[in-house]
């Protein structure tokens, strides 16, 4: 059964939003550990002055450094909004 619900979001200018696949934070690294949330946030918080597509050319990037040589198991899709 699919679920579908409208929301509302206000930005601000300079406001981005992430929407994005649970494969980003369950992509593993070599020893098993996910990527997670945690990682997440901090990657998305430290690329968020940068705009939409440094945020997720970085997020890709950062998930790649992470899980190296591992086949990805999942899709992993990404997408920033940025309201200026």
């Amino acid at each position: 059964k699919r679920v579908v619900k409208d929301t509302t979001v206000k930005l601000s200018s300079g406001d981005c939003l992430l929407l994005f696949t649970d494969g980003v934070t369950e992509a593993r690294n070599p020893e098993g550990d996910e990527f997670g949330d945690a990682r997440l946030r901090d990657t998305f918080i430290e690329l968020g002055a940068k705009g939409a597509d440094a945020i997720v050319e970085g997020i890709i990037a950062a998930v790649r450094k992470f899980t190296g040589l591992e086949p990805q198991n999942d899709d992993i899709t990404l997408i920033a909004v940025e309201k200026r």
